[in-house]
């Protein structure tokens, strides 16, 4: 691949299982970012967070990992994966995205990035509108932003920092992706904003990655956390076509993912999916729960 044409996704989480055979390839292009508060304790290292915090912590990063850039499960096949491992406080979460700006701007990456980031707050605290103005800031780069629209569904988004896009023009706001099964109807648990665009992903009963010992190991899994980094390697795969379009401005480039990312179901949902009518040569997602992405 053309260096001018690598294409990074920024996956935040608490670490990865990197001896998993999904990031073990040689061939998986994995760099790893460390938050302050992760080098002020010490973890600073290419790991999962370690016990006494729940195994849960490394198994969901580990999972949208998996989802977005895995050799096996994961959408984007060619993109460089850049591990965020953030300390799991409200202190610690609320430096993320400036460190993930900071990182981008230095290496000179703004048009060749996306971010995926699936958690949420129901808080108004300072630190979550600090969180909430660095991710305005990434977005205003040109920078896709990918949100998970959050399980606590049926109902309307409630928490930060998903509702930043809870308005009727939100083209130049982060991209919230909620949860569909595999026949394009939306998941009971998965919450929606109230107004503006939003996408929809598998993200019932996906496959992906595992922190198991066995390095073969992969779960099942069910949440809008799960169809966001789905989504996030999707557009890591457009994102070359962008800016051969000289799509830089961010109104410019959602409305390209709005546009041809996605298709109707028959459940009436514009699913980021293989529903695709033929007329258009873009990147598809393959129908099974792995997610993998193939050329139409």
């Amino acid at each position: 691949m053309d260096e001018s044409e690598e294409t990074f996704i920024y996956d935040i989480g608490w670490g990865i299982n990197r001896s998993h055979r999904d990031f073990s390839n040689p061939n998986r292009k994995i760099e790893w970012l460390y938050t302050p508060q992760t080098r002020l304790h010490h973890h600073d290292i290419p790991t999962e967070l370690p016990f006494p915090w729940p195994k849960d912590f490394g198994r969901h990063s580990t999972c949208t990992a998996s989802k977005a850039a895995g050799m096996l499960a994961g959408a984007a096949k060619h993109a460089t994966l850049v591990v965020v491992k953030f300390w799991p406080t409200r202190a610690g979460a609320a430096e993320i995205f400036e460190t993930v700006m900071q990182d981008i701007v230095a290496k000179g990456r703004t048009h060749h990035s996306v971010v995926s980031y699936s958690y949420g707050s129901y808080t108004n605290r300072s630190d979550d509108r600090k969180m909430a103005a660095d991710i305005m800031m990434i977005v205003r780069r040109g920078v896709p932003v990918i949100l998970a629209a959050g399980n606590d569904g049926p109902g309307f988004i409630t928490k930060l920092p998903a509702r930043l896009a809870d308005r009727k023009d939100n083209l130049q706001c982060p991209i919230v992706v909620g949860s569909v099964d595999k026949d394009g109807h939306k998941a009971p648990s998965s919450e929606e904003l109230r107004h503006g665009r939003m996408l929809w992903a598998t993200g019932v009963d996906i496959t992906c990655a595992d922190t198991a010992p066995d390095i073969s190991s992969y779960i099942t899994a069910s949440g809008t956390s799960f169809a966001a980094p789905l989504v996030a390697g999707v557009v890591a795969e457009q994102l070359t076509e962008m800016n051969r379009q000289g799509l830089f401005h961010p109104r410019l480039r959602n409305q390209f993912i709005y546009e041809r990312l996605q298709w109707k179901r028959a459940s009436g949902l514009p699913v980021v999916w293989n529903g695709m009518d033929g007329t258009r040569s873009v990147v598809r997602v393959s129908s099974n729960s792995s997610g993998t992405v193939t050329e139409a």
